[in-house]
């Protein structure tokens, strides 16, 4: 069963005559519960058992609270937008059989920023910075472990914390008389990166799960390009 509930509202102002104002705020409700089990039998004219180590109910819970305030102008050739998004977080997660239950509440802002210079010939210089965040699927949180091979079980890790990720643009905008093209530099620097490693228990068994085990840094270069043929 899953069920969301979304609460949402936003605010516009016009400034003096570029200027704008926006402010509003975002409320995600989720509750996610899942109930896993793994039947086998011995032979043919047995009945079908359940496995203990493979039955449980997993109740995932996810509220979102955010806020945010963004401001831009224009000033000659140089106009710029500046935000800022504040979220609070409560997630939880229960094994409801075995009473196996862990919690997280944490508050973290997310900047932005996006500058732009004209140049005379109308093409565009940009700058930009912005922070997000990327929290684990709710799958990744289940600790239940697959049986499709005995010896080699793969399951969730409660205890998967989110990403973050820092990313830096700069880019030019060329015009043309029927299209443009942007080119861009970026680099991103993501914290927290979520990786599955395998570790091998006292049976010899190798258990398969997520963690957060690294950082990543991107490099690169992007080309976008449009054409208005009629």
């Amino acid at each position: 069963a899953n069920r969301t509930i979304l609460i949402q509202s936003d605010f516009t102002q016009p400034l003096r005559e570029n200027g704008l104002f926006e402010t509003g705020f975002r409320t995600t409700l989720r509750t996610i519960e899942n109930e896993y089990f793994v039947k086998q039998r011995t032979s043919p004219d047995d009945p079908f058992e359940i496995l203990g180590d493979f039955n449980n109910d997993f109740l995932y819970t996810e509220n979102i609270y955010a806020a945010y305030v963004m401001f831009g102008n224009e000033v000659d050739r140089f106009s710029y937008q500046l935000g800022l998004r504040g979220e609070y977080s409560d997630i939880a997660t229960e094994l409801r059989l075995t009473d196996e239950g862990n919690s997280w509440n944490y508050f973290n802002l997310f900047p932005s920023a996006h500058f732009t210079y004209q140049l005379k010939n109308k093409d565009d210089f940009q700058l930009s910075y912005s922070r997000r965040i990327n929290r684990p699927r709710y799958r990744l949180l289940m600790p239940f472990q697959t049986f499709s091979d005995a010896r080699n079980l793969w399951g969730g890790n409660p205890d998967v914390q989110p990403e973050y990720t820092d990313s830096y643009e700069l880019g030019y905008l060329k015009y043309f008389p029927k299209g443009s093209l942007f080119s861009s530099l970026y680099y991103r620097y993501r914290t927290g990166v979520i990786e599955r490693i395998t570790v091998a228990d006292d049976d010899g068994f190798l258990r398969r799960f997520p963690v957060n085990l690294s950082t990543e840094n991107n490099f690169g270069f992007e080309f976008n390009a449009s054409y208005d043929f009629s």
